[in-house]
């Protein structure tokens, strides 16, 4: 929640220096764009603990990852198929892709 309110923070000095401070170095175009993207009273960006919190809940929810492998596992286990049996695992012990090149070729001429 901390980490959200700072960005908040720099979230306004940012519309503040754009809007006001450095809107002629921008040609008012980026100005402009800005105010469009972020309608605000005034020129003054304002927020409270509200918008903090739904700030917080919102990079959570995107913080979260979601794994797709247990959806897989899942249908294939409702399939009938075996959850630990995978289409794309080389059990072969031919092709042995952990064993450097020059052992592999020891082992070859031996």
């Amino acid at each position: 929640m901390m980490l959200s309110g700072v960005m908040l923070l720099v979230f306004q000095s940012f519309h503040f220096a754009v809007t006001v401070t450095h809107k002629a170095k921008l040609n008012g175009y980026g100005a402009w764009l800005l105010e469009k993207a972020v309608p605000t009273k005034g020129k003054q960006l304002s927020f409270d603990l509200t918008h903090v919190l739904i700030f917080a809940i919102v990079a959570c929810l995107f913080a979260m990852n979601f794994d797709f492998t247990v959806v897989k596992k899942r249908k294939k286990k409702h399939r009938g198929i075996d959850a630990d049996d995978t289409d794309d695992d080389d059990d072969n012990d031919d092709n042995d892709d952990d064993v450097p090149a020059s052992k592999a070729a020891a082992d070859a001429s031996e």
